[in-house]
């Protein structure tokens, strides 16, 4: 009896703990807490979605310089270089993916910054660690809170506020490959105001080691008996940004600004042809401001965001290198042989000072959403949404080759072969020959979320939300979560979801390109995902959790080749995929804790059943935090990517797979305030390749890689 007395006074106490625990994550936010599965805060485990956290604690214990490092930790997400625009860095999640990777929606504090004309990020995207707090990761649909392109994932960068900061914070970092880090910070509250700053500038020289056997030029230069190509050689992949964000706060509203600026070397090139003359600069501009009524009435809370996004990407392209020779269509476009040239053969063109097209574009975003959220009836939590956005671009382009510069006016009196172009441009802004027409989206949503706990075990979660697009129609995507408290330790869910990815205006409107052409006729993508969660949580030390999904993709946008050599994008893709997820963190004493998943995909086109290229199918991740003494810790992960598969008819070797081992060393208290931190990134130095198209050689990934850091926070 005495056994029983004290078991029950034992269960009664973890439960009131376990009740604390979650009463101080839901007041202060923790890595336990998330907003992106329903667009409230929830604690993960009861949170209707796959998902994960990346906190202040895991930025900084990992030494990391930018994002991509970080997202290889998640199951289930692979970082890779994309195979279309010039390695800027792209995302897989559970095997959907493309060259351009439109399919994961990036958020920065809920508002996407995705680039109009890709539909993805603008290219080589980065964002300053130091202003970051944490990172949410959705794996699986989430167009029933988000809209468009929350398809295969999403990704919310949460920024510090000024309580989070509380005070004074700068540091620099350097390393190899020329790294240069330099950041400043700041921020206070005083009742309920909250004011934060946050400056950094970044360059690197990029890695030398990074060698390229081959490209497209060396292809043209076998045929042509030219040597204009410039490999084998590095590539160029070094860059310089600029970030400064501010904000004003009272209570949960704000008013924020962010500026960033970036000039990038070329890395593949902007047509897979090594560029040692290129470049390319993305300056972006955000405004946001949310006005929360936070709880004034006692059921109701709503909430009005406006948001302005303006983005200049401006490209300088040497697309073949100097000395280039290349076989014109009839319309000055490179790559499609016609017959008007002399004795009714192809024009070919020698072009001394190389082939260059500088495109650009202006993109602008308006956004406005109001938020509703009501809580008055018992049991239920009702969130409405409803929104408007505006979006335009206005492209311009400049170049020595194509429509508008060599019409048939030019070709058409070619006598002797080669036609001779040099290196001046044309400007073809506003003409009909520019690689894109200007164009307008509007965009009107309504939504609608019901989460109902209609026992203490049982709670689901039903929503659904219609779009309305100016230039494609009408999309809806519902969602349905049950969730079950099987026990005190195990929580089981089963989800499904549907979402969209919304054409992009490249896939839309380009024109005047050798390969390329778009389709004003094509629909969104769709997908369907079912999903079973088991989340397992024996003891307080010990997290366990396993996700299982099937899903299923149709009207996917593909590029369909046409009897005269150019493709154009259709509706012509389906693509199924089913998987799994087992992750752990486990800590075994005070001082130490493991972190570790494994995820595996089966992803397949669903035509012919032929697998997903370039997708890994198993992925394994093991990391450790130790505590060494009070002030030192030392981090340490090692990142196994294992069997992509070639896309069919590639003739090229099988993809090697390979692990990365990364360390970081840090010290806090040195002298007061004073931090120092040491981190090596590919300690081993492995060789890591990752897949190309297949007109340049596979692309080497950074060498083994050193960064030390000095910091002040006062």
């Amino acid at each position: 009896m005495q056994h029983v007395k004290y078991g029950f006074v034992l269960a009664m106490s973890f439960g009131v703990v376990e009740a604390a625990n979650e009463d101080i994550a839901y007041l202060y936010g923790s890595v336990e807490m998330i907003s992106i599965a329903t667009g409230t805060q929830q604690l993960i485990k009861e949170a209707p979605s796959v998902a994960s956290v990346i906190s202040r604690e895991d930025i900084e214990r990992s030494g990391a310089t930018d994002i991509t490092q970080l997202l290889e930790r998640v199951a289930g997400v692979h970082v890779y270089p994309s195979t279309v625009y010039a390695m800027s860095p792209s995302y897989s999640i559970r095997g959907i993916h493309t060259g351009v990777n439109p399919q994961v929606l990036f958020l920065v504090n809920g508002v996407d910054v995705h680039w109009l004309y890709s539909g993805s990020r603008t290219e080589f995207f980065r964002y300053p660690l130091q202003n970051i707090e944490r990172i949410e990761v959705l794996r699986g649909p989430g167009s029933a809170v988000f809209g468009a392109d929350a398809f295969a994932g999403v990704i919310n960068i949460i920024t510090r506020t000024g309580s989070d900061i509380d005070g004074v914070e700068a540091g620099v970092k350097g390393g190899t490959f020329d790294d240069q880090y330099a950041w400043f910070q700041a921020g206070k509250q005083k009742g309920h105001w909250q004011w934060s700053l946050s400056y950094e500038h970044a360059r690197s020289g990029g890695d030398d080691g990074r060698q390229v056997d081959f490209d497209l030029q060396s292809g043209l230069d076998a045929a042509f008996e030219t040597q204009a190509s410039i490999a084998p050689s590095p590539l160029h992949s070094g860059y310089q940004s600029e970030s400064v964000f501010a904000e004003l706060r009272y209570d949960d509203s704000y008013l924020s600004v962010r500026s960033w600026d970036m000039n990038s070397e070329t890395h593949s090139g902007g047509a897979q042809a090594l560029d040692r003359l290129g470049s390319y600069h993305v300056s972006e501009l955000m405004v946001d401001g949310l006005i929360d009524s936070g709880k004034r009435w006692q059921d109701l809370s709503m909430s009005l965001r406006l948001n302005y996004h303006e983005a200049e990407i401006d490209a300088r392209w040497v697309l073949l290198p100097p000395h280039a020779v290349v076989v014109l269509g009839e319309d000055g476009n490179l790559f499609t042989p016609g017959t008007n040239g002399p004795g009714g053969g192809p024009v070919v063109a020698y072009f001394p000072d190389g082939v260059r097209g500088f495109p650009g574009a202006i993109d602008k975003k308006k956004t406005l959403e109001w938020v509703s959220v009501y809580e008055g009836w018992e049991n239920h939590q009702l969130r409405l949404s409803l929104g408007r956005e505006e979006q335009k671009e206005q492209a311009f382009e400049r170049k020595n080759f194509g429509p508008g510069v060599l019409d048939q006016s030019t070709i058409g009196t070619v006598e002797e072969i080669p036609l001779v172009v040099d290196g001046n441009l044309t400007d073809v802004s506003d003409t009909p020959f520019v690689y894109s027409q200007n164009a307008r989206r509007d965009i009107n949503h309504l939504s609608i979320q019901d989460v109902w706990d209609f026992t203490n075990d049982w709670s689901v979660t039903g929503g659904v939300r219609y779009d309305h697009y100016s230039d494609f129609g009408t999309t809806i995507n519902p969602r349905l979560a049950l969730v079950w408290s099987t026990s005190h330790d195990l929580t089981t869910k089963l989800l499904y979801g549907e979402a969209f990815r919304a054409p992009a205006f490249s896939e839309l409107y380009a024109r005047n390109n050798p390969v390329v052409l778009g389709n004003p006729d094509l629909k969104p993508e769709k997908i369907k995902t079912l999903e079973l969660v088991l989340d397992y949580r024996p003891i307080e030390t010990l997290d366990l959790a396993l996700n299982v999904f099937h899903y299923q993709a149709k009207q996917l946008i593909e590029y369909v080749p046409q009897d005269n050599g150019t493709s154009i994008a259709q509706n012509a893709g389906e693509q199924q995929g089913n998987g799994f997820e087992l992750e752990t963190r486990f800590s075994p004493t005070d001082s130490t804790t493991l972190i570790g998943n494994f995820s595996f995909q089966d992803s397949r086109h669903s035509d012919n059943d032929a697998a997903i290229a370039d997708a890994p199918r198993q992925q394994l991740y093991l990391g450790i935090e130790n505590e060494l003494s009070e002030r030192l810790t030392l981090f340490s992960q090692a990142n196994w990517v294992m069997n992509r598969e070639r896309a069919p008819g590639d003739p090229r070797n099988k993809l090697a797979n390979y692990a990365t081992l990364d360390m970081s060393l840090r010290m806090k208290g040195l002298f007061d305030n004073w931090n120092l931190g040491l981190t090596v990134r590919n300690l081993t130095d492995e060789a890591v390749v990752e897949p190309s198209n297949g007109s340049i050689a596979d692309y080497p990934m950074e060498g083994r890689h050193f960064i030390g850091e000095l910091s002040v926070a006062f």
